[in-house]
């Protein structure tokens, strides 16, 4: 009985030794290393530039300037030549298309801190101040960005007495 086993376990042993024909071998094949080609980065394409845009004395950054006419590099409105905007700040970001007639711009608001808005619901029209350097929205001025210290020129006003009253105020008992 033991050299029955001895010979089983023999026998056994040279089917493992002997290499199987490849159309019935079953095993996964060994790898081999391949060439690992990478794939090169999607380039965005290009903003259309639009001609009636390329040259626009608008186009750039312009900064909030405070009271002391600092650069507020934190809250700035970008115009691009593509006729598209963005208003950025330390936790906001809104985002359009502009039109530049004459001296004055209308932004029509696309997105309002990432929430889309329908074109035309949102408009807001300002003015452009000392050559286009500078505009006041909501009583903050924003300059052109690089314009050293800018505080735009302050409008003269002209005091005017009030008028005494036709008739003297009533006595006091």
């Amino acid at each position: 009985m033991r050299t029955g086993l001895l010979a089983s376990i023999g026998a056994f042993s040279l089917l493992l030794a002997i290499p199987a024909d490849s159309a019935t071998d079953k095993r996964k094949p060994i790898r081999t290393k391949t060439k690992v080609t990478r794939k090169k980065p999607a380039v965005p394409p290009a903003p259309n530039v639009l001609p009636e845009y390329k040259n626009l004395p608008i186009l750039g950054s312009y900064t909030l300037r405070p009271g002391n006419g600092k650069e507020n590099f934190a809250i700035r409105v970008v115009f691009r030549p593509d006729g598209t905007w963005t208003w950025v700040g330390p936790d906001f970001r809104s985002e359009g298309r502009y039109w530049f007639k004459e001296n004055s711009a209308t932004l029509d608001y696309r997105k309002i801190d990432g929430k889309p808005t329908k074109p035309g619901t949102v408009r807001a029209k300002f003015e452009f101040l000392d050559n286009r350097r500078a505009f006041v929205v909501d009583n903050r001025v924003y300059g052109k960005k690089g314009t050293p210290d800018y505080v735009p020129p302050v409008s003269p006003t002209t005091e005017t007495a009030t008028p005494p009253p036709a008739s003297p105020p009533p006595r006091s008992l």
